[in-house]
């Protein structure tokens, strides 16, 4: 962080990366960072004091801003909610071609009025 001519760097402790977002008027710095295991967590620095922000169930989380009053904003990433979709088996569908192939059948053998 540059401040008056002055370059601070900005590392959370144990981080591989910092990416700081802003500072705020009360000199709160805000951003996020990854740690070793290559997950990204939010921060606040508050006076040299490093907060981890993280929303619940998210693999990324960032802070965007934070006002004067100290409310944070930011967001986050989830991974995609799948459930797995049950397929037929291949009995069912053996008998379903069954039954198609004979209501087929039957009904070429039918004699026209």
């Amino acid at each position: 962080m540059l401040n008056g001519g002055t370059y601070t760097p900005i590392n959370v402790p144990g981080a591989a990366q910092t990416v700081v977002e802003g500072v705020n008027n009360s000199g709160v710095v805000f951003g996020n960072y990854t740690d070793a295991s290559g997950n990204t967590h939010g921060f606040i620095d508050a006076a040299g004091t490093f907060t981890s922000i993280d929303d619940p169930g998210a693999y990324f989380t960032t802070v965007a801003g934070v006002n004067d009053s100290g409310q944070i904003v930011g967001f986050a990433y989830f991974a995609p909610q799948t459930t797995a979709t049950p397929e037929p088996t291949s009995l069912t569908l053996l008998v379903i071609g069954g039954v198609c192939s004979l209501a087929y059948c039957w009904r070429r053998k039918r004699p026209v009025a």
